[in-house]
């Protein structure tokens, strides 16, 4: 899936802004591979967070269930959509929320309100929202035209961060 390797490799970008000395280790391990790398933190199920139903709901019909992201490093987990038309996709993971602080200062700190408790946009990035009471933040880029996989959709991925968060 084009769009899902797309967002795997900025997502990967945004974990080396964080992680502090302990990366590496933590309450659990993820596979992949052959090789283990250690989760950070406790692994947060996405696709639990922001569902197929969600996806119907906010953006249309899903090409079909989403693909599941394994937690590894400071990456708690992942998921991403895709429409039906294949036009559109969503992808959103969570990280531990110690790397709140250096992601936003990394990446510029352009407040988005009105999603969890406190939410920045990059245009490199796309949504970073932090939710209420929760020890992760979460990631959402929504590209709202695959035709051009670089160009994160704000808006979208504000609506689908506001879902996201609530849960």
């Amino acid at each position: 899936m084009r769009a899902a390797g797309l967002a795997g490799v900025l997502t990967f970008a945004l974990a080396g802004c964080g992680g502090g000395d302990d990366a590496g280790t933590g309450p659990g391990t993820a596979s992949g591979g052959g090789d283990s790398i250690a989760v950070t933190a406790e692994p947060v199920d996405t696709c639990a967070l922001f569902t197929a139903d969600d996806f119907a709901s906010v953006v249309g019909k899903p090409a079909g269930q989403p693909e599941k992201q394994e937690p590894q490093g400071s990456l708690l987990g992942g998921c991403t959509y895709l429409s039906k038309d294949v036009t559109v996709s969503v992808y959103v993971t969570a990280r531990p929320g110690r790397e709140w602080d250096d992601s936003v200062k990394a990446h510029g700190d352009v407040s988005v309100s009105g999603v969890g408790e406190k939410a920045f946009w990059a245009d490199n990035v796309g949504l970073l929202v932090q939710p209420a009471g929760k020890p992760y933040f979460l990631q959402v880029l929504a590209m709202p035209d695959l035709s051009n996989p670089t160009a994160f959709g704000k808006e979208l991925s504000v609506a689908v961060g506001q879902v996201a968060a609530d849960r």
